[in-house]
């Protein structure tokens, strides 16, 4: 498994408490970790536990996180979105 070391790491809110965590790699690289295994995004305090970890570890599992292809904002991001908003209602 190869790790990625970090720059930066933090939660971001898409919509109604539902949050990705998004990390900058040292090399420049921008990672996404839209949710925990069976679900599409995280929680609030998923999201904000998730970054404690990261930031203590100081590096990521690349196979748990999708490097900027497809992730936030990408037509897979919005399908997700799509997929949330119709499960809320």
């Amino acid at each position: 498994m190869t790790k990625i070391n970090l720059y930066t790491v933090r939660a971001d809110e898409i919509e109604h408490g539902m949050c990705v965590v998004m990390a900058k790699a040292a090399d420049g690289r921008w990672l996404y970790h839209e949710g925990p295994k069976n679900f599409a995004f995280f929680t609030e305090q998923e999201a904000n536990d998730l970054v404690a970890r990261v930031i203590k570890a100081g590096q990521v599992n690349e196979q748990f996180w999708l490097s900027g292809g497809t992730g936030y904002g990408t037509s897979e991001h919005e399908y997700y979105l799509m997929e949330c908003e119709y499960y809320e209602r």
